[in-house]
């Protein structure tokens, strides 16, 4: 049973490690899209003087309205209780926003929907390829593909954690950091791959529902639609649970690399030839 386990959890990581490593790597962006958003494009989000009182909504949209170029609809806007942050002008399209300076009624920036956040998550549902609803997409399957194999890599690796009859089970909890590189490869890929194995197994059985018809039909009969972004995004629980699931997802870059290098590494080679 291990070795079956073994051979199915080492050939569906070899072809689908890489794509799984874009994947968790940009899920980990995606997941702190807020903050990172706020750090980045800052004049976005923050008035440049703080007045006494912020104009009225209806003159602030319209204003908006006057600003913004024909292509983009402003449909409503959302006001903050900071004095020091901007409003959100919504425009009609998905993932599109301006921000306005509620005190001088200056549109300050806007977001087409084309920046680096939306780049990104192209890469992690579509591999960047482009696509529409209905149509068939070669990014959107391989993705749904690497996705699938990643619950089955993961199982198996469930699996081969248990130790051997006779085996100490302190090893499987422990990283040893004094026993050489091999071994600390070795046990980052074992000991860390267990504890955020039942995490990324949510967020790909959560994610196969944005790659298949069935799985969407699957999700949906078991779980609400806004449980399901919940449990994959990690909204479920605000800022600490987003940083938890993208250092998860990060994780998942590591087991990928570790893995790999503990396929490739010499000193395997050598001890399997002795």
């Amino acid at each position: 049973m291990r070795k079956i386990c073994f051979q199915i959890h080492k050939w569906l990581s070899i072809p689908f490690g890489i794509i799984l490593a874009i994947v968790c790597l940009t899920g980990a962006i995606l997941a702190l899209e807020p903050e990172l958003s706020e750090l980045f494009y800052r004049s976005r989000y923050y008035v440049k003087e703080v007045q006494a009182t912020p104009l009225p909504t209806e003159q602030l949209l319209e204003a908006a309205r006057e600003q913004l170029p024909p292509s983009l609809e402003a449909t409503g806007i959302q006001e903050s209780d900071d004095p020091q942050r901007t409003y959100q002008i919504t425009l009609k399209g998905k993932r599109k926003a301006a921000f306005i300076d509620p005190y001088t009624a200056k549109v300050v920036a806007i977001d087409d929907g084309t920046g680096f956040f939306m780049k990104t998550m192209r890469f992690h549902r579509w591999l960047y390829d482009t696509y529409k609803r209905g149509a068939f997409s070669w990014g959107k399957t391989i993705v749904g593909y690497s996705t699938l194999a990643m619950v089955i890599i993961l199982i198996t690796g469930l699996i081969l954690w248990f130790p051997k009859k006779g085996q100490s089970w302190r090893n499987r909890f422990v990283i040893h950091t004094r026993n050489g590189w091999l071994r600390f490869w070795h046990d980052l890929h074992v000991v860390g791959g267990f504890y955020v194995s039942l995490f990324l197994l949510c967020m790909s059985l959560t994610g196969l529902s944005w790659s298949f018809g069935w799985t969407r039909n699957l999700m949906s009969l078991l779980f609400d639609r806004r449980l399901i972004y919940s449990l994959h995004t990690g909204v479920w629980g605000g800022f600490p649970a987003r940083l938890f699931y993208a250092l998860v997802a990060l994780m998942g870059v590591v087991l990928v690399c570790t893995g790999y290098y503990l396929w490739l590494s010499p000193s395997k080679r050598k001890r399997k030839a002795h």
